[in-house]
């Protein structure tokens, strides 16, 4: 997958639902400013939620401002941001099992692509491409019927997305 010059990630953590997406999310945001692409995300604040952690690794955040969520009033409140503070979103990454289809259908209009991060597949998803790191028995099969078939899959532990430690390197066994 070629970079972008502006990429926006959709993603949330609480305390309630952890850190795990946004710090899969932090891993490819770093990977892809290497690269030269702008990255900003796009949170919802709630407690506990790694809003600070994110500005502090040098990455703009923005607050959505409504309280309760629902997939039609957050696309709503996305597709307003993306109008008045992104444009010219050439990615779009969504990483929230709250997102599916009616949402990303309803901001395709706003961006150039959308890539979806998923592990579940249990909903349907409007995305050019579509990230499992998981490993399934039936991977290749798991999402028939729920991406477009012009969906780029890529699927497997070889995608995973890892946070590399600020000294650059990697534990082993060795290290432990």
């Amino acid at each position: 997958m070629t970079t972008s010059n502006l990429v926006c990630i959709r993603t949330d953590s609480s305390e309630l639902i952890g850190t795990g997406h946004v710090m899969r999310d932090l891993a490819l945001a770093q990977a892809l400013g290497q690269r030269g692409s702008k990255v900003e995300f796009v949170c919802r604040p709630a407690p506990g939620d790694s809003i600070t952690m994110l500005e502090s690794a040098g990455f703009t955040v923005h607050r959505l401002l409504e309280k309760e969520f629902s997939e039609a009033s957050d696309a709503g409140e996305v597709a307003r941001l993306l109008d008045r503070s992104c444009k010219n979103c050439d990615l779009l990454v969504v990483d929230h099992y709250g997102l599916g289809s009616p949402w990303e259908s309803s901001l395709r209009s706003s961006v150039g692509r959308i890539l979806v991060i998923d592990d579940l597949a249990n909903r349907a998803h409007d995305c050019d491409v579509l990230l499992d790191q998981n490993l399934y028995s039936d991977m290749g099969r798991r999402y028939d019927g729920l991406v477009p078939p012009y969906c780029k899959r890529l699927l497997g532990p070889g995608y995973a997305l890892l946070v590399r430690p600020r000294d650059g390197r990697f534990a082993n066994k060795c290290d432990m």
